[in-house]
């Protein structure tokens, strides 16, 4: 049984320079998984293969990595191909895939998986797909292989939607791995982490040879904009402090990496358990680093954690006020007290570690009052020393219970789901623009209390130190300015 994993080209918007590739961690599992399970696998990272070829793609985007064709080429000899689709803005370009690698295989099996295709499954199935794995994907995937080898019965495998003639059927997903240090570390020998390493970006700031990293899975609760309650259905299972480090301590000495990004939607969610994470990094000696660029929820964390945190290399970490409304953040259901965020801010700036906000700005719901007190509480987390944040207009995503008023809007035009810029909003150029006026205020709040972090952006812009998130892009958008003055 040979098994292809692909994780498809990134799709973007033709003039956007904020946007990121970072490695992709989840498919690596199911490599480790499938391989520990004596299935022969092979990875494509279609993004780290070729990531200067730049491609139109549909009106106003762009794909970036090797093109569907050259895909089916590379995956044509064998039995399964699995393709992720992870993100919504995936998914017509995954669709091209299925159709490349029927033209070439008619007679492949093909699966899709990830967060997007457990909530559009029909979709894939109807346009080529044979299967698509609902939630989390190792033991259904690896439990597929079986039953395409005639041992294991379609209808018994938890988790995964299958096509037979014209019908579609779906075993919901109902199981979960409950050990999580029972599976084996991701398979990074698979992944171009050269390419990665030497483009010098990642989802958060990256210091050195990097490594994105999860030391949990699932989240508890339910904010009303967020995908992920629904995919790991409110579940939340962690893996050992020892067990996070000793993964750490293996990539330190097999891939010289120093730098790790902590990707969990809830790393900090037990007190204890985050505390025994840098504990066991300390008495290691481990000499890294490590950040939390998808967030942490700051009402779980205090003085205590963030300064065992530091002490065990923390250098920055995000967090999610979303808003500085009270109203809006009962209308997201999203219950945090912003005081603390403010509190937090304030003891990470004395520690010494950078800290960055992330803000949703056009939520169904919020009105000028509403964002007159987001600007005012970004203006607050500024002068308590905030380095950065991060604003993004609101886009529903499918699986909440928002997603399905807005569909209308834009039909299965699926790379319209753009978090950074949703143009298909009436009301886009609105929030665009009370998106910049918040930026521009929270910059003058910064150089009022905090000038010395002004001059840092153009003292890292100088010397490619990266700190931040904004220290990467700025060096992008100066990238971008080059490459037009000199075409």
């Amino acid at each position: 049984m040979k098994v292809v994993l692909i994780w498809p080209p990134t799709v973007d918007i033709k003039s956007n320079f904020a946007g990121m590739a970072s490695m992709p961690l989840g498919i690596s599992y199911l490599a480790s998984y499938l391989r520990e399970k004596g299935v022969s696998v092979r990875l494509i990272d279609a993004f780290g293969l070729a990531p200067g070829n730049v491609k139109p793609f549909k009106e106003d985007y762009v794909t970036i990595g090797l093109a569907p064709k050259e895909i089916a080429k590379m995956a044509e000899d064998a039995d399964l191909a699995a393709i992720s689709a992870t993100a919504s803005v995936s998914h017509n370009v995954v669709l091209e895939i299925i159709k490349e690698i029927r033209k070439i295989r008619p007679d492949m099996k093909i699966v899709v998986g990830g967060n997007h295709a457990s909530f559009e499954y029909k979709e894939f199935l109807k346009n080529g797909a044979d299967f698509v794995v609902l939630g989390e994907g190792e033991v259904a995937l690896f439990e597929l292989t079986q039953h395409i080898e005639g041992k294991k019965d379609i209808k018994k495998i938890d988790g995964i939607a299958w096509k037979d003639g014209k019908k579609i059927f779906a075993n919901p997903k109902t199981r979960f791995i409950e050990d999580l240090d029972s599976i084996p570390f991701p398979a990074r020998d698979l992944l171009p982490m050269e390419t990665y390493w030497s483009r010098k970006e990642a989802h958060g700031p990256m210091r050195s040879k990097y490594t994105p990293i999860f030391s949990s899975r699932g989240c508890p609760f339910a904010c009303s904009y967020c995908s992920s309650p629904i995919f790991w259905q409110r579940k939340w299972r962690p893996r050992s402090p020892k067990n996070v480090v000793d993964e750490m301590e293996y990539c330190v000495k097999n891939f010289g990496i120093t730098d790790f990004h902590f990707e969990d939607d809830n790393l900090t969610l037990k007190k204890d358990r985050i505390i025994g994470i840098c504990k066991e990094i300390i008495g290691r000696s481990l000499k890294i680093t490590w950040n939390t660029p998808n967030g942490i929820r700051g009402d779980t964390v205090d003085f205590e954690v963030l300064h065992w945190m530091k002490k065990a290399g923390c250098a920055h970490i995000t967090i999610a006020p979303e808003t500085g409304s009270e109203r809006v953040l009962k209308l997201m259901n999203k219950n945090v007290n912003l005081e603390h965020q403010v509190e937090i801010v304030k003891i990470a700036n004395k520690l010494g570690m950078n800290t960055c906000a992330f803000f949703i700005i056009g939520f169904p719901g919020e009105n000028a009052e509403d964002r007159e007190k987001t600007r005012d509480y970004i203006g607050r987390l500024a002068a308590a020393g905030l380095d950065e944040v991060g604003i993004f207009i609101f886009t529903p995503l499918p699986g909440t219970k928002i997603f399905e008023k807005y569909r209308r809007t834009y039909g299965r035009d699926w790379e319209k789901c753009m978090v950074t810029a949703p143009h298909w909003r009436k009301d886009y150029a609105l929030l665009q623009g009370y998106r910049k006026n918040l930026y521009m205020n929270f910059f003058r709040s910064q150089a009022l209390h905090h000038p010395k972090k002004i001059l840092k952006y153009g003292k890292n812009l100088l010397t490619g130190r990266q700190e931040t998130k904004t220290d990467l892009v700025l060096k992008k958008a100066l990238g971008n300015l080059r490459k037009r003055v000199l075409s």
